[in-house]
């Protein structure tokens, strides 16, 4: 079941700042009377009674991130129930899953007026707005079949992706080896800035779709003077997003868009399309204006329109 990886430590959004063209502006309320907007809306199958789904959600007050589950290590998870017992929650963030689809991002509001003690952390804020991003909906039998699968993962062999993570430390160790004159040679370059080389390529693969493929990616994160950053192989798992959905840096959305499913490649991330001149401490820890180093492996894509 747990099965998100500390990537969200880099590539966390703030979510307050993603603007997608055509995204429904439109107010709508959950069944407790939450007015929330559609940031992302693909039209899909909601979740029904009985039904779980995966998301992911971050809180804001003002400008402040209050508390996110990128946070962590894995997505939330949560059973839909029926109408009265979801209101009875009193969760606008677990109110507005019941009417979104997979790949669906949504901001839901909570007025703060009538709370008497506010956390310090609120400030001066009038309302909290929550971000949620639903990643899957299973059923029962599904959601049973995927803890086992989850089980067999974290309890598999570990020597297995020690072994991937060993190759893939080579592979960045020489090219941080080279000089920064040759360091780039054979790379292509986006209007963008981002430089990547396809290290083995899959010419039948297909290139992830914008708001349609949650992609499967394998990573080896490093900084500019080569010092490890993070590592999916650690966890044994890839890091699964939404291309389009904004839950990701810049860099990331624009250069899987160049990839293709079974694609390895080695790619430069300008600090422009990762995380500016904003300082990012968590986990890990990233320096303002950094650029960002990235072996990376397309491993799956789904469609979330079939």
């Amino acid at each position: 079941m747990k099965h998100q990886i500390i990537i969200k430590y880099f590539v966390a959004i703030v979510f307050a700042t993603v603007i997608i063209t055509g995204c429904e502006k439109a107010q709508y309320q959950t069944v407790g009377g939450y007015d929330f907007e559609y940031i992302i809306a693909n039209k899909g199958k909601k979740p029904k009674q009985g039904e779980y789904v995966y998301y992911h959600v971050t809180s804001r007050a003002e400008d402040k991130v209050i508390k996110s589950s990128r946070r962590s290590q894995f997505p939330q998870v949560f059973e839909i129930p029926n109408e009265e017992k979801l209101k009875s929650y009193q969760s606008p963030f677990l109110e507005v899953l019941s009417e979104m689809s997979v790949g669906d991002s949504a901001h839901v509001t909570q007025s703060l007026e009538d709370m008497r003690r506010l956390p310090t952390e609120y400030g001066d804020a009038k309302e909290l707005i929550y971000g949620v991003t639903l990643l899957r909906i299973l059923s029962k039998e599904e959601y049973e079949e995927d803890r086992l699968k989850q089980k067999i993962v974290a309890d598999g062999p570990k020597q297995l992706y020690k072994e991937q993570e060993a190759k893939v430390e080579e592979i960045m160790s020489s090219f941080f080896g080279l000089s920064l004159e040759d360091r780039f040679n054979g790379f292509e370059t986006t209007e963008s800035g981002i430089k990547y080389k396809v290290l083995s390529e899959s010419n039948e693969g297909q290139i992830p779709e914008l708001n349609r493929h949650m992609i499967d990616l394998s990573y080896y994160a490093c900084l500019s003077d080569g010092d490890k950053l993070d590592s999916s192989f650690k966890y044994g798992i890839p890091y699964t997003f939404l291309r389009g959905a904004g839950t990701v840096m810049p860099g990331w959305n624009e250069i899987t868009g160049y990839l293709r499913e079974g694609d390895e490649a080695i790619v430069y991330i300008p600090s422009e399309q990762a995380f500016g001149e904003r300082a990012f401490k968590g986990n890990v820890e990233i320096p303002a204006n950094e650029d960002l180093y990235f072996y990376m492996k397309i491993e799956e894509l789904k469609d979330i329109k079939n």
